[in-house]
């Protein structure tokens, strides 16, 4: 488990940390989340070869999770743990789930579905194909259509992206500017993704090696 602190004051707690990033951002982050490059540092510090991304707010069934890692340790490129129901927890369940969280005993389909056809949230890579795809797309700031631009980047590149059925758990949270479409960088970002989206797969693979992100 990779454990990226974004300041010295964070912490993680009940975490089991093979590796540890611990720092304040750089002067370009100041005041504002930047996940994707979040996400690609983190994925730096990693050595396995099956790599996952999980939202620290989603949980996960672990079967469903157990099912996406068999999918890529046999060959897969991407599994998303769930097929696209985003259920939200109400915050009066989350102790009890953070206490012993048995997916099984959850009452999924009274909760809202959030998006029934999700990408965000949780999915899993081969660390070779999320670096060959180009990673997390850094032009991407704070919030908006990230995840959904990596679903359709990997697409147009030809690399599978299998889903697990069922869903995952959301945890209710108070909603800052950093997790609302009203972010000074949301729409630039929609156009990101358009930008990204009108390249056919060979004009995709030049900008990616451009990307001065991506490690080989």
């Amino acid at each position: 488990v990779v454990v990226r602190y974004l300041d010295h004051h964070a912490k993680a707690q009940g975490w089991r940390a093979t590796t540890t990033i611990q720092q304040p951002p750089p002067a370009e982050m100041e005041g504002r989340f930047w996940k994707a490059r979040l996400i690609n540092d983190a994925m730096r510090a990693s050595t396995a070869d099956i790599v996952a991304i999980i939202d620290a707010d989603v949980l996960v069934p672990p079967k469903q999770m157990s099912q996406a890692i068999a999918h890529l340790a046999a060959g897969g490129d991407v599994c998303y743990p769930y097929e696209g129901a985003f259920r939200n927890v109400p915050r009066i369940y989350i102790p009890r789930l953070l206490g012993d969280f048995q997916a099984d005993t959850l009452p999924a389909d009274r909760f809202e579905n959030l998006n029934p056809g999700s990408f965000g949230g949780a999915v899993l890579f081969r660390r070779a194909v999320f670096w060959a795809g180009g990673g997390m797309n850094e032009h991407f700031r704070s919030w908006g259509r990230e995840d959904v631009e990596v679903h359709d980047r990997f697409v147009t590149l030809g690399y599978a992206c299998h889903r697990i059925p069922g869903p995952v758990f959301h945890l209710d949270h108070a909603r800052t500017v950093d997790s609302r479409p009203d972010n000074p960088h949301y729409e630039a970002n929609i156009a990101e993704h358009e930008r990204v989206m009108a390249l056919d797969a060979h004009q995709l693979r030049d900008e990616i090696a451009a990307w001065g992100w991506v490690r080989a």
